[in-house]
């Protein structure tokens, strides 16, 4: 099921706020966060709709939370597809 586009949480999700950024580095919003993790996890926004798949991709990734960037490699040869 999607959202309709007027729907205030779709809405909030692609908000642009008017004016000029303050300086320094720009905040990052919450999407491009989690398209750069799946990126590095090797995961499509197609392989959520097969639960199964999604499930066991991410519990490897959820296995190796808080332990350092090195978790971050491990988890990444856990789940890359053969």
């Amino acid at each position: 099921m999607r959202r309709e586009p007027e729907n205030h949480l779709k809405q909030m999700l692609n908000l642009e706020v008017p004016g000029r950024r303050p300086r320094g580095r720009p905040k990052g919003r919450w999407r491009d966060g989690i398209t750069r993790d799946m990126k590095q996890l090797h995961i499509e926004a197609e392989d959520a709709e097969d639960r199964s798949f999604w499930r066991k991709r991410t519990q490897a990734a959820d296995l190796n939370l808080g332990t350092g960037a090195s978790s971050l490699f491990h988890a990444t040869e856990l789940i890359k597809p053969k």
